[in-house]
């Protein structure tokens, strides 16, 4: 498998960066160890079941087409995947790009003015 990855791997010259961010990030998680393990520890089935219970149904999905009724009518078993993915985030310190993507739409609020035309607020 280690082969597979060595051959479709290009390094992009920043080794030097990569290995200086490397040490610092393993210094960070050296300091604080004890208190990531009690964050992760209040992670739990009962927490991430009252979080889902608590979304907004009828609210637009978000890129990835999942809206609060997928979670919510999902399931079970969906809450402890849930709840093993965050504590390997947090125990990782790692948190996926996708989760900060998200889509802003503007919403035309008044339908009797010109919606071609910007309104600029007075000075």
């Amino acid at each position: 498998m280690r082969l597979i990855f060595e051959r479709v791997f290009t390094s992009s010259g920043d080794d030097v960066d990569y290995s200086e961010f490397m040490c610092i990030w393993a210094d960070y998680i050296s300091d604080d160890v004890q208190s990531s393990f009690e964050c992760i520890d209040k992670v739990t089935v009962e927490l991430n079941d009252k979080c889902v219970k608590d979304l907004k149904i009828g609210k637009a999905c978000g890129p990835d087409d999942l809206g609060a009724e997928h979670l919510l009518y999902a399931h079970p078993a969906l809450i402890v995947h849930l709840q093993n993915l965050f504590k390997l985030i947090l125990c990782h310190r790692f948190v996926p790009n996708s989760f900060g993507v998200g889509v802003t739409i503007p919403l035309v609020k008044d339908k009797t003015g010109n919606i071609g035309q910007i309104k600029r607020p007075n000075k």
